[in-house]
């Protein structure tokens, strides 16, 4: 890529050669450090202030948990990101919690679908 730079093409036109985003140039250029895989201690922190939100009130969505901690915790966080930590969410898989709910799967035990019950 540098060598075509040197060689007067301009950043797009070069991007377009190599079939590189000119954004993805620039991050080359920044030396952008890589993200790091897992959970961050910041995540950690966010599922320790979530999981007793979601003990208290099991069915709240992460809509509402992200409001409590928005409003009456007044705590900035993105509504992503306590989506990822809710309860099933990515960041309790990483940290070894057991994924989904049965229940909303329609998978519970004893469950029997209505069309086995029509005669």
């Amino acid at each position: 890529m540098d060598a075509l730079r040197e060689a007067g093409w301009s950043v797009a036109g070069a991007c377009r050669l190599v079939g590189l985003s000119r954004s993805g140039y620039y991050a080359v250029r920044q030396e952008r450090p890589a993200l790091a895989a897992g959970p961050n201690p910041s995540d950690e922190a966010l599922l320790a202030r979530i999981r007793p939100i979601t003990g208290v009130h099991p069915f709240w969505g992460y809509r509402r948990v992200w409001a409590w901690l928005r409003y009456r915790e007044r705590l900035q966080v993105n509504t992503k990101r306590v989506d990822s930590a809710d309860a099933g969410g990515r960041l309790d898989r990483e940290a070894g919690a057991p994924c989904g709910d049965a229940d909303a799967a329609g998978e519970a035990e004893g469950h029997v679908p209505p069309a086995i019950l029509v005669d």
